[in-house]
């Protein structure tokens, strides 16, 4: 575990709680709310684990390229193994119901038939394929302000696709984590620190699972914060985290 030894500082607040852990163990697919989840240096365990490449030309996809839209309508989920002691079991579900075993001979040649063009899975080994940040935090204030400002939107955390999300104390509403940016965050065993702001895209607006597609999320981030939702954070201190975990800022 490459972390570094965190010692408390003075000026801790409690800030809130753990409302919800989410892992993506494939790149752009659906993932999996967890109640409990094991952080490292590389994030919360099998989060990108795997991705989805071309079966052609070999690269790595998701789901803001145009043509690949459809990775939303997968989901991928880990069985077992969650702390990683043992090696986990990957599932992916199908748009038509059916369950690719990550681990079969044959994944390649199902997911392909289920993509209906030829696709394999890549494991990413001890270098997850995140595009930035290793853990992604999300706040229930900024997501009850999005709903302020554009009442007909669907601002479901899902969207946004955070591994942590952060229910405040105060009630508030507004974008309050983007002044947590060069601060700590300590919750469960867990200590975190923020380096910087999410900047959204379009994945934002596709449909994914029960959620329509909808253009004026993105126009909105874009109008009121800059396109800014969430932030991104290092892992300074690993351990388990909880849902219901308090959250202190220092």
């Amino acid at each position: 575990m490459h972390t570094e030894e965190y010692l408390p500082e003075p000026g801790v607040s409690g800030i809130g709680s753990v409302a919800a852990l989410w892992r993506y163990p494939v790149k752009s697919l659906l993932g999996e709310e967890l109640e409990e989840g094991e952080f490292s240096g590389t994030g919360i365990y099998g989060d990108r684990a795997y991705a989805v490449a071309d079966g052609e030309s070999g690269q790595i996809r998701n789901a803001k390229r145009a043509g690949w839209h459809d990775l939303f309508s997968f989901a991928a989920r880990l069985e077992g193994g969650a702390t990683g002691s043992e090696a986990p079991s990957l599932r992916v579900s199908t748009p038509d119901g059916h369950i690719v075993a990550g681990e079969g001979p044959d994944r390649d040649r199902l997911l392909s038939e289920a993509f209906g063009r030829a696709v394999t899975l890549e494991e990413a080994g001890g270098d997850p394929f995140f595009d930035l940040g290793a853990v992604h935090l999300l706040t229930t204030a900024s997501l009850e302000r999005l709903r302020e400002l554009y009442g007909e939107g669907d601002f479901d955390a899902r969207r946004f696709r955070p591994n942590v999300v952060v229910e405040l104390d105060s009630g508030e509403n507004g974008f309050v984590e983007d002044g947590w940016v060069g601060r700590t965050l300590s919750l469960g065993e867990v200590v975190l620190e923020v380096t910087e702001p999410v900047a959204r895209c379009v994945m934002t607006t596709l449909a994914q699972g029960d959620l329509p597609k909808d253009p004026k999320i993105m126009s909105t981030t874009y109008k009121y914060n800059d396109n800014r939702v969430g932030v991104y954070a290092r892992v300074i201190r690993g351990g388990r985290v909880r849902r219901g975990d308090r959250v202190e800022l220092t």
